[in-house]
């Protein structure tokens, strides 16, 4: 928390709009924080967005510098989120699999206890 603040007033010094802006957004940008210590490296990474730039990227290479046309990239899109899809749901992440019970409770508790209080309100 006090690295966020220490962000904040550092982006202040130059820009107090977007200083403020962050500010206010802060429940969002910690909201990985909620989350049990074992999986939250798991929840903040950007491997799988890495994952589909490389190969992406690997493929315009294979085609000789970029994608003849949309059918083409749509077609390689495809291909590429299929094998990924594949191979993630072939090895699930065996931290984010012991903790599903307590994620799960954490949802339920969230989001289908504020849907009980919407109606009893």
């Amino acid at each position: 928390m006090s690295y966020f603040n220490e962000l904040v007033e550092f982006v202040r010094k130059y820009n107090p709009e977007y200083a403020q802006q962050i500010e206010r957004q802060k429940e969002n940008y910690l909201a990985f924080l909620k989350y049990p210590e074992e999986i939250r490296r798991h929840i903040y990474t950007t491997n799988i967005v890495e994952s589909i730039n490389s190969g992406i990227e690997l493929m315009r290479r294979e085609h000789g510098g970029y994608f003849h046309s949309y059918k083409m990239l749509e077609t390689n899109l495809f291909i590429q989120l299929s094998n990924l899809h594949d191979e993630w749901m072939g090895k699930p992440n065996s931290k984010l699999a012991g903790a599903s019970y307590e994620l799960k409770q954490s949802f339920i508790l969230k989001f289908e206890l504020e849907k009980i209080n919407e109606v009893v309100l």
